[in-house]
């Protein structure tokens, strides 16, 4: 993997969210559209880059894919463990993660969101 693919990856703010959002918990394409709020079609074409660096992983299970930080990338390229744990803290990310917690907090799971199922967050 070159660096320039990583930090090309890193060059957008949707990646960027994601990224934060995998860091705090595996999720699914249905959970990510819904906590940022964008469409299936941006969350899979964003994790598809992600992947190509090898930034993040997945695990099928069943019809959902799951997603997550690749912690062996992750403390390969130590840089990473920085934007991880202390750039992703203000604006954007942290409402984010306010989402992220109110969804992990819920009795929704990803087959709920399917159905059309929203909680307020």
């Amino acid at each position: 993997m070159e660096i320039e693919a990583l930090f090309k990856a890193l060059s957008h703010r949707n990646r960027l969210r994601i990224i934060n959002l995998l860091h705090e918990s595996e999720l699914c394409v249905c959970e990510l559209k819904h906590i940022m709020e964008t469409t299936q079609s941006n969350v899979s074409r964003h994790l598809g880059k992600l992947k190509n660096t090898g930034l993040i992983t997945f695990r099928r299970d069943a019809q959902w894919i799951y997603y997550s930080i690749d912690d062996e990338f992750v403390s390969s390229h130590p840089f990473m463990e920085m934007v991880l744990n202390d750039e992703l803290d203000e604006g954007i990310f942290e409402e984010d993660d306010e989402k992220l917690k109110c969804y992990l907090n819920s009795d929704l799971d990803c087959s709920d969101l399917r159905e059309g199922n929203c909680i307020d967050f």
